[in-house]
């Protein structure tokens, strides 16, 4: 019999394992979009459209940010300002459209598979979170049914 403490481990290591996913496909989109702005000189063909990931705890996300380049700073370097992007709710995934108006055109093509690619690892992650949750809830359950036993 499997007991509640090694379902939540299997658990655990599976949100691990997306994690990892998630970290290896962003660093497939920098690697692309830093070798397509090397080609392009100049502050208008930086990158605008940033992605990230995040473990916190057993929750893992993979956000995307808009950043536009303002100003120069005391060393004479441009700057950024960040704006968050908003997935529509009860979404896994950002709407392309959206994500296209801050992309430049020659790295739309490399958003869209990186977006595509992140849907299902984001759905995966939310349900183990949830299942998570419930095994956490039967671990106290089954503590509180052994004490009164």
């Amino acid at each position: 019999m499997t007991t509640n403490p090694e379902i939540k481990e299997a658990l655990e290591r599976r949100m691990e394992e997306l994690h990892h996913e998630v970290e290896s496909i962003a660093e497939r989109y920098w690697a692309a979009v830093l070798r397509m702005e090397g080609e392009r000189p100049g502050v208008q063909n930086r990158n605008r459209l940033r992605l990230r990931s995040i473990k916190d705890g057993n929750s893992v996300r993979s956000e995307w940010y808009a950043v536009a380049w303002v100003g120069k700073g005391k060393d004479g370097k441009f700057f950024d300002k960040k704006e968050a992007i908003t997935k529509p709710a009860r979404s896994f995934g950002y709407t392309i459209s959206k994500l296209h108006k801050y992309a430049h055109e020659w790295e739309k093509e490399i958003v869209e598979e990186t977006e595509n690619r992140l849907v299902g690892i984001r759905q995966e992650a939310y349900h183990l979170t949830r299942a998570l949750l419930s095994v956490g809830f039967a671990m106290q359950a089954e503590s509180k049914r052994r004490a009164v036993a």
